[in-house]
């Protein structure tokens, strides 16, 4: 504690603390809100570049603020919310159900023509 108390009762420390703390809403404001702007001027610091700061806020907002609401949206609101991402749409099962009666259909035809071949390769 007392590491902290040296650098607040520092006056230099907490002026320059303040001269940026006064600059924090625009400098929020410029990263989030304008895309069109690439540097951000701190008073003390200098120009630094913010273009790369906006793709990390939209992946911290999706990866931690919400990764909870959409596993809760997954497993914990809805009983067998899984089980029923898992089912198949009926629209998929028609379509499998279409491709297995053509796939037979083929394998049957497969076997006409073999025993047809057959036939023809004896006669000769």
């Amino acid at each position: 504690m007392e590491k902290l108390t040296d650098y607040t009762s520092n006056p230099e420390y907490m002026n320059d603390w303040n001269k940026l703390m006064a600059q924090q809403h625009d400098f929020t404001r410029d990263v989030l809100e304008n895309g069109y702007v690439a540097t951000f001027k701190i008073e003390g610091l200098g120009v630094v570049p913010i273009a790369g700061l906006r793709g990390f806020c939209a992946r911290n907002l999706v990866n931690k603020e919400m990764e909870e609401e959409i596993v809760q949206e997954l497993v914990g609101r809805h009983d067998g919310a899984i089980e029923r991402m898992l089912e198949e749409s009926p629209a998929v099962a028609a379509k499998r159900e279409k491709l297995n009666v053509s796939i037979k259909l083929l394998r049957e035809s497969n076997n006409v023509l073999g025993n047809i071949m057959d036939k023809i390769a004896s006669n000769i």
